[in-house]
């Protein structure tokens, strides 16, 4: 029996107030920005995941929206550009989940390739170590289902 040991340390630092057009109240005006950084390691101590996020909070509505580029280039961008590029906060609880319940499966043929393939629509907006691990498991999968059609079949 194998086991996957998982950990991850995130590290949050404050940047400037920013001005967006939000898409959730509409209105026009300043943002609170910060970088996040999500670093998942292997058995506690082999890196394998780094993921580097930024958010804004709009100080009207208080609607949290993430954008995958670094601060420093998000504060160099016009509103508009940061309109487009914005989505969403997804809910932290279900792709972790998730993520985990693909991993478990992933060693059993069929089902476990069926699960990896249902939630990836789930995660994919996910820009953290739940979506990578959707990934990895996906391929586990993949390669578990194939090796048991190419060897018990």
């Amino acid at each position: 029996m194998f086991f996957f040991v998982f950990s991850t340390s995130n590290q949050e630092t404050e940047g400037p107030a920013l001005t967006i057009d939000c898409p959730s109240c509409g209105e026009r005006g300043p943002a609170d920005s910060a970088e996040m950084v999500e670093n998942g390691t292997l058995f506690f101590f082999i890196p394998a995941i780094r993921n580097r996020t930024t958010r804004l909070t709009c100080r009207n509505c208080g609607k949290s929206f993430h954008l995958n580029l670094p601060l420093k280039d998000v504060s160099q961008l016009p509103s508009a550009d940061l309109h487009q590029m914005l989505w969403d906060t997804p809910s932290s609880v279900l792709p972790s989940v998730l993520a985990m319940i693909a991993l478990a499966a992933s060693i059993i043929p069929f089902a476990g390739l069926l699960i990896a393939l249902i939630i990836q629509p789930f995660i994919w907006k996910t820009p953290s170590w739940q979506r990578i691990l959707s990934l990895i498991t996906a391929i586990i999968s993949f390669f578990t289902t194939f090796f048991y059609i190419a060897f018990y079949s």
